[in-house]
């Protein structure tokens, strides 16, 4: 929340440096999550498990490319 709350900052004190780095920290949680979420998906047997996951990195990958590029604009 920290990075949320200081990229909410920076962007009312019109830093775009502020902005651009804690955009960034949010984006790489992000990709860590996509990361050990498809790795346990890919260690699974369980079909639906899998396919539940895969559509909820699916989600996150979607959602976080929009918040960076609303953020950079």
């Amino acid at each position: 929340m920290r990075d949320t709350d200081r990229t909410e900052q920076a962007i009312v004190n019109v830093d775009p440096a502020g902005v651009v780095g804690n955009t960034s920290n949010i984006a790489r949680r992000a990709h860590r999550i996509v990361q050990v979420a498809q790795s346990e998906a890919d260690n699974s047997e369980d079909p639906q498990f899998v396919d539940h996951v895969n559509n909820a990195v699916d989600r996150l990958r979607s959602s976080t490319l929009t918040f960076l590029r609303r953020c950079h604009l």
